[in-house]
């Protein structure tokens, strides 16, 4: 047999197999729960190229549709950005109809890199809250600090209806966070 036509076959059969021999939890890959019938005068029951093309095609099809559906969920900027050393926060504030999650923080902190993995892990819940986490780093941004008053790091706020609607210092749990978002 020349290289193609091994190569041909091998796909087929890994299909098959993917098709007839991949069970978990009682359901098949491409959404099938018949198992292979086995007639006693003929080898497995295995379906048609076909049939796999257009159970591909479906599955393919459905993942586009999730893909759009969570990139129409997603705001345009993500859920969680860090205050540049010229940005002015007053832009995510004003106006804003969602909640905005202020965590004040120093590079050199080790409770806020420890806070720091933890609102990553937030990040998603805030995004479908269509919330946002702003990163202030109070060594770029000592006005900031002092203008809402953070004496320790790390230091959370929750601003939503244009005022401060809870306080946090230290660090902060992600189940607090998310229900901030809420």
């Amino acid at each position: 047999m020349n290289k193609p036509s091994v190569l041909c076959l091998l796909m087929f059969c890994s299909l098959a197999t993917v098709q007839t021999g991949c069970h978990a939890g009682g359901e098949m890959l491409f959404g099938s729960t018949d198992a292979p019938t086995m007639s006693a005068d003929a080898g497995p029951d295995f379906p048609s190229t076909a049939d796999i093309d257009e159970q591909l095609n479906r599955a393919v099809e459905q993942e586009v549709m999730l893909t759009a559906t969570r990139a129409e969920s997603r705001a345009d900027e993500p859920a969680l950005i860090t205050l540049s050393a010229g940005d002015d926060l007053q832009r995510y504030l004003q106006g804003s109809h969602r909640r905005v999650i202020l965590d004040f923080y120093a590079d050199w902190c080790g409770p806020c890199r420890q806070q720091a993995r933890i609102l990553h892990d937030v990040e998603y819940a805030a995004s479908d809250a269509d919330a946002l986490i702003v990163k202030i780093n109070v060594d770029q941004h000592q006005d900031l600090a002092e203008a809402f008053s953070v004496k320790a790091l790390p230091t959370l706020m929750v601003y939503g209806d244009r005022k401060i609607l809870q306080r946090k210092t230290g660090l902060t749990s992600a189940s607090v966070l998310k229900s901030w978002v809420r």
